[in-house]
């Protein structure tokens, strides 16, 4: 059987000029995730690198998460390491990334705000060290961000977690 994969580049609409001091209105524009997964791997090296992925189990979790799967691999991460069903603490996954000497997290919290179909979502970038990004990242990320006007996904059907296959971390 041969498996046809490709991966395209599909258009944003730059954010720039909407950013203000909070993301909360950020996160409610369309194709947010999208531009700010992109803008991290445009920020970060993504070439054969490790990344740690889950969250709190917010409304969109979920198909987030196969987002991230999608861009990730259109961007040459080479692994990933989902916490089941997406869910995933802070706290866990900064203790994967050490732990497996992943290259960084991708985090979906939105700490203290509500959550639901109608509220608060947000994603955090963790470093090597399993902790937050220090300003210097993320003020690349951001500059990214504001300009972006495209992003790489692979073409490709979503992920069945039917067909996910459990990795012995004790192996890796």
């Amino acid at each position: 059987m041969i498996l046809s994969i490709w991966i395209t580049t599909d258009a944003l609409i730059s954010i720039y000029g909407l950013i203000s001091g909070s993301t909360y209105g950020l996160r409610r524009l369309q194709h947010y995730t999208e531009n700010f997964i992109q803008a991290i791997f445009d920020a970060t090296s993504p070439q054969g690198a490790t990344i740690v992925v889950g969250g709190d189990g917010r409304y969109y979790s979920e198909p987030t998460v196969q987002k991230i799967l999608k861009i990730a691999a259109a961007n040459g991460v080479k692994k990933l390491i989902i916490g089941r069903n997406g869910i995933l603490s802070t706290p866990a996954a900064s203790n994967i990334i050490r732990k497996y000497r992943a290259d960084g997290g991708i985090l979906l919290t939105a700490s203290h705000n509500p959550g639901g179909p109608n509220n608060d979502f947000g994603i955090k970038y963790n470093m090597s060290n399993g902790g937050p990004a220090p300003e210097d990242v993320t003020d690349r990320i951001f500059e990214k961000a504001k300009g972006i006007t495209e992003y790489k996904v692979l073409n490709a059907g979503e992920v069945s977690r039917r067909n996910w296959k459990p990795l012995h971390l004790d192996q890796y």
